[in-house]
């Protein structure tokens, strides 16, 4: 497609699906997204596109979802208490009528959250006296979608030190029950202001070693203890297509293992 370099994805429900909904999209009169969500299975990987014809691009292709939207909680209060929209009002604008967007928040942020990562887009706990800054950001986003968005993921490949680290965490529980607080937090604001939002465990590399996860106590940690705080399991399968049943194998007997089964 024209002035795009974006990668194509696949969205697919293993262990079960989502039931339609209530839910309604402007201009699409009955058709909810629990329905689109199972007839259009393609869709684009956005991430940062400034493709001014993206709404064009992805309908002209029969494309009806757009994923990983980045919403940087730094780049949107980079001081406190001023917010910028213009990056989400845009694609709220352009996108949320006929394509369903999943919108990925990052909640990092220099003022409010520890920091001390080798990796500058690696996310950090928070500072327990700004978890009512953090709640407010959560809150005025869910709002400022007026309902358009039903999507969200929570941080994106926690397991590798490259988008997660614990900079005072003496030991590796330490650094999941860290992630595991602001995915309770996340979860639960959301969740209050649109009921019928789906939340999404950030996407877990699902990167391979040795027939396991690169870091397998940090997922078992937040699959055993973080399965109240999350509706789908995301995986970004990278590497040899040919372990990719080995690996989604390993992670829904995990959830087995815990007593529960989710849509990855």
């Amino acid at each position: 497609m024209k002035h795009m370099s974006l990668c194509i994805f696949m969205l697919i429900i293993i262990t079960g699906c989502l039931q339609p909904s209530t839910y309604k999209i402007s201009g699409t009169g009955d058709r909810t997204i629990a329905e689109k969500f199972e007839k259009s299975q393609f869709g684009i990987a956005i991430s940062y596109s400034d493709n001014e014809q993206i709404r064009e691009d992805l309908l002209g292709a029969g494309l009806h979802w757009a994923g990983s939207l980045i919403i940087r909680w730094d780049e949107v209060e980079h001081v406190k208490g001023e917010l910028h929209w213009e990056k989400l009002d845009r694609y709220i604008d352009e996108l949320s009528d006929e394509i369903n967007l999943l919108i990925e928040l990052r909640l990092y942020n220099r003022w409010a959250s520890f920091g001390g990562c080798d990796s500058e887009r690696a996310g950090s706990p928070l500072r327990d006296e700004y978890i009512e800054d953090l709640d407010n950001f959560l809150k005025l986003i869910v709002r400022r979608t007026e309902g358009k968005v039903k999507y969200w993921s929570i941080g994106n490949e926690m397991e590798i030190k490259n988008f997660w680290c614990c900079s005072f965490c003496k030991t590796e529980e330490e650094s999941e029950e860290e992630y595991l607080k602001i995915l309770k937090i996340a979860y639960n604001v959301i969740k209050k202001e649109n009921k019928n939002a789906v939340i999404l465990l950030g996407g877990f590399t699902g990167n391979w070693k040795n027939g396991t996860n690169v870091n397998p106590e940090f997922v078992k940690y937040i699959l055993k203890n973080g399965k109240e705080y999350f509706d789908i399991l995301d995986l970004h399968l990278y590497e040899d297509p040919k372990t990719y049943k080995e690996r989604v194998k390993w992670f829904i007997e995990l959830m087995n293992e815990y007593g529960y089964s989710k849509p990855i």
